[in-house]
């Protein structure tokens, strides 16, 4: 019986460190692709929808930390990341507007190709 319950639990945690993977392993495609739509939008505020989440990352997240006061969170070195929910993105419009910062808004259509709002 012991070694049943040694093996689920080893079990258990193996699956849950291939879970983490797969979940840094997408967070750092995103991370890439926003990265290529700053390269593309430079001097423009980048948002994506992550989620339940709009997000951004790099001198972006700083801003928004900066003057919105977000929090922020690393998500591989040197290169953080803040984010508000979905449902309050009209309240983060206006801040950003009344803020006069300049964004685009990103989302991922059905065949997960990104697209502009």
């Amino acid at each position: 019986m012991q070694q049943l319950i040694l093996i689920m639990t080893v079990a258990f945690y193996m699956c849950i460190e291939v879970k983490n993977k797969r979940k840094r392993r997408d967070e750092m495609k995103l991370t890439d692709e926003i990265e290529k739509l700053q390269e593309k939008n430079e001097g423009k505020i980048i948002l994506m929808k992550s989620g339940i989440f709009f997000i951004a990352i790099g001198k972006d997240a700083v801003v928004l930390h900066d003057v919105l006061g977000l929090k922020t969170t690393c998500i591989k070195d040197k290169i953080c990341k803040v984010g508000f929910p979905v449902r309050n993105v009209e309240k983060y419009i206006h801040l950003l507007e009344e803020n006069d910062l300049s964004f685009i808004i990103y989302v991922k259509n059905e065949e997960n190709q990104i697209e502009e709002l």
